[in-house]
């Protein structure tokens, strides 16, 4: 039986099973400065505690980073997707803009990468202020999920 719980444990290590929300940033990669320009700052924060949760080494200073990750921008923006019969605005698509640069300091900066996350909200004009709460929810919900997406892609080895 004892067996048993080694070769399962050996299965799940081996199929590249790794439990979500942690980032495995390189050694020679760390520390990581983040710069912000003007970029939510809760956005910022969860990024924060992303990489302290992934135990990634920060810095305060860019002097003593080997790599810097600077957030350019975000954006929301709201685009109408459907109309109901008398002209009111019933479901809005939410557009959501990260613009990001993650290099090493002795390089030249890049062009900016750019995250993009789409989600629908279909307005009930009966419950307007439980309508904004929502679309809100979703907002942080989205940043959430850039950041995650950021992460992903910032950990993922590069395919020449």
């Amino acid at each position: 039986m004892k067996y048993f719980g080694f070769f399962s444990a050996f299965l799940l290590a081996s199929c590249g099973f790794h439990l979500r929300g942690i980032y495995q940033i390189p050694a020679n990669e760390q520390p990581v400065f983040i710069e912000a320009r003007p970029v939510d700052p809760a956005l910022v924060s969860y990024l924060h505690k992303a990489l302290f949760i992934s135990h990634v080494r920060e810095t305060t200073t860019p002097r003593q980073a080997h790599t810097i990750l600077l957030l350019e921008q975000d954006s929301f923006t709201d685009s109408l997707n459907q109309v109901s019969a008398s002209t009111t605005p019933r479901q809005y698509q939410i557009n959501y803009l990260l613009s990001y640069q993650y290099y090493h300091p002795a390089t030249p900066t890049r062009d900016p990468q750019h995250l993009m996350i789409q989600r629908s909200v279909t307005l009930n004009n009966d419950h307007l202020l439980g309508s904004d709460f929502e679309k809100h929810t979703l907002q942080q919900e989205m940043e959430h999920e850039a950041i995650a997406q950021l992460l992903l892609r910032i950990t993922a080895p590069a395919h020449p």
